[in-house]
């Protein structure tokens, strides 16, 4: 992944972790990246299982929109290795390892 769209994955990313549940549009507008880097970055995150609809939001009239949150089983893990007969281990959060700055 180039450092740029890393970068836009990272800002929407804390978008959405610092808001909850969200719509393309607001992200889009809340990190002024467009539509259609917002809508590739999320549908990758939901491909992957890091995040996941949660409904639709809307009025009476017009398109409705699909609402998007952090899968909450995805967020935290545990990370295990074996390295010269020591085991090690390490528990994250997702957003750790992509913090935003």
């Amino acid at each position: 992944m180039s450092s740029v769209k890393l970068a836009n994955y990272r800002l929407i990313c804390n978008y959405v972790h610092n808001h909850g549940a969200v719509t393309i549009p607001q992200v889009s507008l809340a990190t002024g990246l467009s539509l259609p880097t917002v809508t590739r970055a999320i549908d990758y995150s939901i491909e992957n299982g890091i995040m996941r609809t949660c409904g639709i939001v809307g009025g009476e009239i017009g398109r409705k929109a699909q609402v998007y949150s952090f899968n909450p089983d995805y967020i935290h893990f545990l990370f295990i290795s074996l390295h010269c007969h020591k085991l090690y281990y390490q528990s994250l959060n997702f957003l750790n390892i992509f913090p935003v700055r």
